[in-house]
This record gives C-alpha cells, structure tokens and sequence, in this order.
C-alpha cells in the first residue's frame, strides 16, 4: 500500500470510530506517543546539533466478545515522524487475534520475545542511552537491529501468568518479509519465560533464525523508590566482522532512583570482543534525569558515550532513537574505534 492509501486508511478508522463501536459493540481504541528530542552530539570528528523524531506513533485497538470467554483483538500502529523528516508510516505491531482462558493467540506483526525481555528494564527506552545500542548489535554496524526484530509474517502466544509465571512464544514463516527469493522464507523461533511476583522480576529468552541465535538473562529487584537490574546476552550471529562467524557476550546494568516526580537513572552496557576478532568489544554509559510533568507527560535530560575497540563501530541511537550517531569511520586508515557522545533533552507525550 502506499502513503497515501496508508493515510486515507487511518484517517477512514479515526472518522469511522463512533459508528464501527456503536453498531457492532466493539470496543475501539485510538493511542499513540510522540516521543522527540534535541541532540547535541560528537562523532569522534563533528559536532552536530540535531531534532530527532523517536519511535512516535499513533495506533488504533479493539476488542470485541465472542463466544464464551473469548474475546477477538485487532491493533494496527504506524510510526509518525514528529521532525518531518520523512513521511512514510512505517509498519509497528499489527495484528489480528483471540484471547481466552488458555492465553492469547495474535497473526501478524509483534515484537519478538528476545526483544521484549529486554525493552522491559529499559528506562532508557527510545533514548540515545536505549540499551540496543549495544545488546543485540553487531561490531561491524553500530546502528544494527539484529537481534532485536519486530517480525513479520508471525505467529504469536502469550499465556496468562500464573503465579507469577508467564510464557510467551512467536513463530515467522519469514521476520523479515522480504520480497526477494534470495530473503525469502527467513524463518524465526523465540521464546520467553519470565517471574514477576513483588519486588523480583526475572527472565529468560531464546531466539532461532537463519544463521544466528542467541539467549539473555535478566533479573531486575525494585522497591517504591528504587529499581536495579541486570542483564546478560550470549549471541552466535554470521554477521560480524567481516561478515564470518561470531561469537559474543554482553552485560548490561542499569538502575533508576525515584525522588518525587523525578527520576535519577543510569545504565551501562559492555560486549566481549568477537571470539575470534581482536579489539571488537564496546561499552555504553548513560545517565539521564526524567521528569514526570503528569501521566501522560515527561521530560528528560540524557548524557550518553559509547566507547569502541579497533575493530568496533557501536554508537548511539541503535534503538528507537530516530537519529542514530555512529563513530568517525577514517576514510584513510578505515579505524572505527572513535567514541560516539551525545547529549539530548527530549519530551515524551502519550494519548
């Protein structure tokens, strides 16, 4: 479909809400965030100052009953580019699907498991200081989604948590819906097991595809005022250096502290080098202060500075950050290991 076929569907549902929820008891949603920030950032050779559009979106959701307990969903959600940048509307999480007793069943598009384990400890979701930056990227492509794919073409199954116990599981015919034959049939398996019960959160991932894999650890212990976690991802991947196999670990902490409406965070992510590729190794340290203004509203203020070996290009805005700051690659000696700093006060506004 096109953007403007993409746009006179979305403006056809918001006008045609009242109606669809009137005449067929539907329950009908319309949500989004608009997420945008003001970065001043250094490559190891520039300075720059730059708007950047994050991950905002609008999306609409329903919900309808069905027989017994069973209840149908739907959700369709498109990114919106707050800096006008660009006007497409990018494909996020959409999907048709049931929910009853034994879990919820969705076909579409979601956020794999191994991503979600993850984005759940992230209080620097969205931000230069996103923990993407590092956890699932490779050496080689600092601004790389590897490891943490939306998948199309899927199959997804949440349980009900029970005892504080949840399972999740997704299935994609093809993540990353390629039209190619050459990328074609990609097929993708990840999985999740997480315990959530009072002050301790822990979870376990897994993910299968074509030529990579990888699993993460995390636990995460807060009180009303404090939250500490820590992760780890062990990650197999074709895609390193070179393009050869690889083999890696990453560690990551973060911790947020809470006084009033503000926040006090910090996060810091750590690779190993590639098994067999000297000088691939990062790290990542953030530290942010987030201001709730009410609900729906916060603004912030992050400092981040990822660090590279010789043979690494991690940088900055990997995740949801519209505007990623990748290291100075020398055009003369093809060296990748400059720092990639950056300094963004954004607001964050969800509906």
């Amino acid at each position: 479909m096109n953007k403007a076929g993409q746009s006179l569907l979305l403006l056809t549902l918001v006008l045609s809400t009242p109606l669809m929820a009137g005449k067929s008891n539907m329950e009908v949603e319309i949500y989004g965030k608009l997420h945008a920030s003001v970065d001043v950032v250094d490559d190891g050779e520039n300075d720059n100052t730059n708007v950047s559009s994050n991950s905002s979106r609008i999306g609409f959701r329903g919900s309808k009953h069905l027989i017994r307990d069973l209840k149908g969903l739907w959700q369709l959600e498109s990114t919106v580019v707050v800096d006008g940048e660009s006007g497409s509307l990018d494909v996020r999480n959409r999907y048709v699907g049931i929910n009853g007793g034994i879990g919820t069943l969705l076909v579409g598009v979601h956020d794999t498991p191994f991503k979600s384990l993850a984005r759940s400890v992230d209080i620097f979701n969205e931000t230069i200081g996103d923990n993407r930056n590092l956890l699932g990227a490779t050496a080689s492509d600092g601004n790389s989604k590897l490891f943490n794919v939306r998948a199309r073409n899927a199959i997804f199954y949440k349980s009900p948590k029970t005892n504080g116990i949840m399972f999740q599981a997704l299935y994609s015919t093809d993540y990353a819906g390629d039209d190619t034959v050459a990328e074609a049939n990609r097929t993708l398996s990840s999985v999740s097991v997480t315990y959530d019960s009072g002050p301790l959160y822990l979870g376990v991932a897994y993910e299968d595809r074509w030529k990579n894999a990888g699993y993460r650890l995390l636990a995460r212990v807060k009180s009303e005022t404090a939250f500490a976690s820590f992760i780890f991802e062990s990650l197999q991947s074709m895609h390193g250096v070179g393009g050869m196999p690889e083999d890696r670990n990453a560690y990551g902490f973060n911790a947020a502290y809470h006084i009033g409406l503000i926040s006090l965070a910090l996060q810091y992510i750590v690779t190993d080098k590639y098994e067999d590729t000297e000088d691939s190794g990062g790290n990542m340290v953030a530290l942010g202060v987030f201001q709730s203004l009410s609900k729906s509203t916060r603004l912030y203020l992050v400092a981040a500075n990822a660090n590279n070996g010789t043979n690494a290009q991690f940088g900055l805005g990997g995740g949801g950050h519209g505007d990623p700051v990748l290291p100075y690659n020398d055009p003369v000696t093809g060296r990748n290991d400059q720092d990639s700093t950056a300094i963004s006060f954004g607001m964050i506004h969800k509906f």
